[in-house]
């Protein structure tokens, strides 16, 4: 499902004409984007992260490096998740996150391979402020995090994973969303 912004935007698009000469002439043509919309996540971090993320600011992976130990840190999200119990956390917003990502991922499959598609928001570290229920104390903590991207092939289907990740490989903020072809496209014809 595309959110209904993007078909709003779409639809306000104007095209300049096609001409032959100086006369305007009918002209069709399709357009194709890719969305992919992170619809689980867990976090953390204070407020929503990813919106200091701008979107399309993937970096090529085949010019830069992951947060070293991202992978690894990665598949244990992963295998936390699965083997975890979300009712747990006292958090209640927490529980329903971890309940829905979980779903999420017994619905897509074991994972196979896991790739590093780049890191997001120009390759920089930035301070988040750590979530009152993940301090150590009362007083008010930071992390300084980056935001690597990562494509994760299932036994049905991919997923891209957005991990904000620190220095020591440790994740702090994760969203994920399904990734495979023809889910999340939308076409623009004229």
């Amino acid at each position: 499902m595309v959110a209904p912004s993007a078909f709003v935007s779409a639809s306000r698009w104007k095209f300049a004409p096609s001409t032959q000469g100086a006369l305007a002439v009918p002209t069709w043509g399709e357009m194709e984007m890719r969305f992919n919309l992170y619809r689980y996540g867990v976090s953390r971090i204070v407020d929503a992260p990813l919106d200091l993320v701008a979107p399309g600011q993937i970096l090529n992976a085949a010019s830069e490096t992951p947060v070293p130990g991202g992978e690894q840190a990665l598949r244990a999200l992963m295998e936390d998740v699965r083997s975890g119990d979300p009712d747990s956390f006292d958090a209640p917003w927490l529980r329903d996150d971890m309940r829905r990502l979980k779903e999420a991922l017994r619905g897509w499959g074991a994972e196979h391979e896991i790739q590093f598609k780049g890191p997001a928001a120009g390759n920089r570290w930035r301070s988040y402020e750590v979530r009152p229920e993940f301090r150590k104390g009362n007083t008010r903590q930071t992390v300084e995090l980056r935001w690597d991207v990562y494509q994760v092939a299932h036994d049905r289907g991919e997923s891209e994973w957005r991990i904000a990740i620190d220095r020591d490989g440790t994740i702090w903020s994760a969203h994920a969303g399904r990734a495979r072809p023809g889910q999340g496209l939308l076409h623009v014809s004229r």
